[in-house]
């Protein structure tokens, strides 16, 4: 049964206090997601980014967008068919419903937001680039 706790830790601020800046949404989805990511894993970070950024993408046709918006809405879920805790498989149904996305929306994912995507890990869990700006921004 879902919490109703009004401030469950596991979901994105953004989906809790419902902001309507599109700047605040960004910044606080990306601070949720690099809070997970840590326990996660960069695969499962990395390829969260990829949808997001091909989601930003003003060039993404609508059709992926509801793609992405699904697939970013399980991963924001608390309610996992396989709970993100559970050791060694935890992450497996984020992963592949990400890959699954990623596959049905293939045409409209560029390098650029792979880039990106790949740039902020690095600032998540150290890099190259991990004291650089946000990729976008």
């Amino acid at each position: 049964m879902r919490s109703m706790s009004p401030d469950p830790p596991d979901q994105p601020p953004a989906l809790r206090e419902r902001p309507t800046d599109e700047p605040t949404v960004r910044r606080s989805f990306l601070d949720w997601l690099a809070r997970r990511a840590k326990r996660a894993g960069r695969a499962v970070a990395e390829r969260g980014l990829v949808l997001w950024y091909t989601l930003r993408d003003p060039e993404t046709p609508k059709s992926a967008r509801a793609v992405l918006l699904g697939a970013l809405a399980y991963l924001a879920d608390p309610i996992d068919a396989i709970p993100d805790l559970t050791p060694l498989v935890g992450y497996t149904d984020d992963m592949a419903l990400m890959g699954i996305a990623l596959l049905i929306v293939v045409d409209a994912v560029k390098p650029e937001h792979h880039a990106q995507a790949r740039a902020r890990a690095d600032q998540i869990f150290g890099g190259a680039e991990a004291a650089g700006p946000e990729p976008g921004d």
